[in-house]
């Protein structure tokens, strides 16, 4: 049910919480499709289709790769951001293999930010 929330979301970026619940079916068990038993709450945005959420999806899906994919290069610049700190503070030079790495982990990022589909995601090959 989240990534059905996290689509209206991305439908609706302004919309707030509050806007949908789902009922079960009269013996209590869900809906065999989540859109079935999605009531929609919200009188400011009409009730999107199920065919613009599951369109949702896919980027949803995508963004969670890309996320996957930058976060060890997003860890590395958080641990050596005490370096950069220490240039701006102390004119302490920072190592030029550090130096090297840090844009490496910026140029990679970039790279898969920029990625369309997932199996780009997938493929691309990691350098860092």
């Amino acid at each position: 049910m989240l990534n059905v929330i996290e689509a209206i979301k991305k439908i609706y970026p302004e919309i707030n919480g509050g806007f949908v619940y789902w009922e079960t079916k009269q013996d209590g068990f869900p809906w065999d499709n989540p859109f079935d038993g999605l009531v929609w709450e919200n009188t400011q945005f009409e009730k999107p289709t199920w065919e613009q959420i599951e369109t949702q999806f896919t980027n949803i899906k995508l963004e969670q790769a890309k996320a996957m994919r930058v976060t060890t290069r997003i860890t590395y610049l958080k641990e050596t951001d005490w370096q950069a700190a220490a240039l701006i503070k102390y004119g302490r030079p920072i190592d030029d293999g550090v130096a090297t790495k840090c844009q490496l982990a910026v140029d990679e990022m970039d790279a898969i930010n920029a990625c369309a589909t997932i199996e780009e995601v997938k493929e691309y090959s990691i350098n860092f």
